[in-house]
């Protein structure tokens, strides 16, 4: 069993023709249990639960505080079946949440909201190969988000009223395929929908203003492909060359799903050195200096983030 305290405090000030001085003030407690049961040679269960305890308050002069305190349950369960020393198969599910206010301060608009719930389904298996050299993972999953967070239309209060279905499998790679050769690989797909939902979102095109519901929408800043490709080439005498490329499909800036940022690929290469009493590595970051935009803000289709240009990074590290 642990304990995990935490506790933070954070102030807002904007100075402007109207200053804003508050506090809020966040005291997170916990404790959990968790177990590994060994059910025979080949099978293993694992159970756990986790409770926490999470105050907020805001206060700001001549305003009244708010507050309030979520106490929740979070348990995982799972059961892995190895019938031998290269493979193994498993199975899980968990629950967790997030606070009302975890990242923002309390208001009248958020204040009397639940935190939003999420449960996980997973099943997997892991592959070894080469004698341990290679290592394979597959996994299918979904992942339910509830009680979702959003504003109402009339009253502009923050309600419990959506609900996020998340459906998708990975595949990984990594180890030495042969003598001299490191690879690392994956590939994700995501299919997504707001299953349920009273908000609303829109964009102007010119002089006409385009409203729609985020019901049925896909998840924002969440791209249905993705993909990565690591690979690194051991030269001799410390040195190492590598290259490797990431890509994802195209994503949504918001979830009223008006505005599309298009998918991207970015190369990467390094040249690495390594010796005994220090490594040298020189990283060069979106190699043919592609324009891409990378994330956007989620919410809003107007705060769209721009990837990196082509970089140059060296770094040094030393033992002693």
């Amino acid at each position: 069993m642990a304990l995990d305290p935490d506790n933070s405090i954070y102030t807002t000030r904007a100075p402007n023709s109207r200053t804003i001085d508050n506090v809020t003030t966040q005291d997170s407690t916990a404790f959990y249990v968790q177990d590994q049961i060994a059910l025979g040679e080949q099978w293993k269960a694992l159970v756990g639960v986790r409770h926490d305890e999470y105050k907020q308050k805001t206060t700001e002069p001549g305003k009244p505080d708010f507050e309030r305190t979520d106490r929740e349950w979070s348990p995982r369960a799972g059961l892995v079946w190895q019938p031998d020393a290269t493979q193994a198969y498993y199975v899980s599910v968990s629950r967790s949440f997030q606070p009302s206010a975890e990242q923002f301060q309390l208001s009248a608009s958020n204040v009397d909201a639940d935190p939003e719930i999420t449960t996980n389904h997973e099943i997997g298996a892991k592959w070894d190969f080469l004698g341990g050299a290679l290592s394979a993972g597959a996994s299918i999953f979904r992942l339910v988000r509830e009680d979702m967070k959003i504003t109402d239309p009339a009253t502009r209060q923050t309600i419990n009223a959506g609900e996020q279905r998340t459906e998708g499998f990975e595949l990984s790679l990594s180890g030495r395929p042969a003598a001299g050769w490191q690879v690392h690989a994956g590939y994700a797909y995501l299919d997504t929908e707001i299953v349920k939902s009273t908000a609303t979102g829109g964009a102007n095109f010119g002089t006409r203003r385009v409203t729609v519901s985020f019901e049925g929408k896909d998840a924002a800043i969440t791209p249905r492909h993705s993909g990565s490709i690591w690979v690194v080439r051991e030269l001799g005498r410390g040195w190492s060359l590598g290259g490797g490329v990431h890509a994802q499909a195209s994503q949504y800036a918001s979830p009223d799903n008006l505005v599309r940022l298009p998918g991207f690929a970015v190369f990467d290469a390094a040249l690495l050195y390594r010796s005994k009493a220090y490594d040298l590595a020189f990283n060069l970051k979106n190699a043919f200096d592609r324009e891409y935009w990378a994330t956007a803000h989620g919410s809003v289709n107007g705060l769209n983030q721009p990837g990196a240009p082509r970089t140059l990074q060296a770094t040094a590290t030393f033992r002693f």
